[in-house]
């Protein structure tokens, strides 16, 4: 038997964790981190299409998600 837990707002609270994971990406490409407030709506869709938003378009979305 195999069992699936969705931690992500269900069990714990992740924000923190993935906004700080998020910030650290956008920093190390060389863009300011965000407040984490601003990256809430980001938490739950896929990473990269986050990234291509939050980057303005897909030329470093794969390597943020990297």
């Amino acid at each position: 038997m195999t069992a699936f837990f969705d931690l992500d707002g269900c069990l714990v609270d992740s924000r923190a964790a993935i906004t700080a994971a998020m910030n650290h990406a956008l920093v190390s490409l060389g863009f300011a981190p965000r407040p984490a407030r601003e990256l809430y709506p980001y938490i739950g869709p896929p990473l990269r299409a986050a990234f291509i938003e939050l980057l303005g378009g897909e030329p470093r979305a794969d390597e943020a998600v990297d």
